[in-house]
């Protein structure tokens, strides 16, 4: 069995992500001063209504509700990282990649792993498992197994019948992994 560590790569995808976020709040932080030296500009020009250009009172409005809306786009990116950094922190990864090791010595064969976050549920992964197994019921048991550990809101599997009597019958488990809910504030 060839496996692939998928951890450093969600270290690193991890990381490209906070630079993005920080790249994306700088971009917005400059726009910010910029929005505000042109307001700054316009309210010094109100003074001398002559030398006022066309227009600079609807341009003025427009750049604040272009900051208005920079404002909450950088709220809901701070809310998402906020809860992408609690899901990360609770989960534990130890039980299921015992699980996982125990069955494919002998039972199962991996052959993907994948975890990814789940569109438009902040917070919430996916974990998609396939492979082959000895039985039918090898891949029934490493389904019930990993739905016993706790850490998945939902676990589905489906087996398909192998081609051949040679063959291995093969597996998909695809487990859902939400936030716990905190209380007194502590994630």
């Amino acid at each position: 069995m060839t496996g692939t560590n998928l951890l450093p790569r969600h270290r690193v995808n991890a990381r490209r992500l906070r630079r993005c976020i920080s790249a994306w709040t700088g971009t917005l932080g400059c726009l910010g001063l910029l929005v505000g030296a042109g307001l700054i500009a316009a309210l010094a020009t109100r003074a001398q209504p002559p030398a006022m250009p066309a227009g600079l009172t609807q341009q003025a409005e427009s750049l604040e509700a272009e900051l208005q809306a920079t404002r909450e786009e950088i709220a809901t990116l701070k809310a998402t990282r906020m809860a992408r950094d609690r899901a990360a922190a609770s989960l534990r990864w130890d039980p299921l990649l015992d699980i996982i090791a125990a069955h494919a010595a002998t039972d199962v064969r991996l052959q993907s792993i994948n975890v990814q976050p789940r569109r438009g549920l902040t917070g919430t992964w996916s974990l998609s498992i396939a492979g082959s197994a000895a039985t039918k019921q090898h891949a029934a048991d490493l389904a019930a197994r990993l739905d016993a550990t706790g850490l998945f809101e939902s676990v589905r599997h489906a087996v398909t019948s192998p081609m051949t009597p040679s063959d291995r019958p093969g597996f998909s488990i695809e487990c859902v992994i939400a936030p716990k809910a905190t209380t007194g504030g502590a994630p």
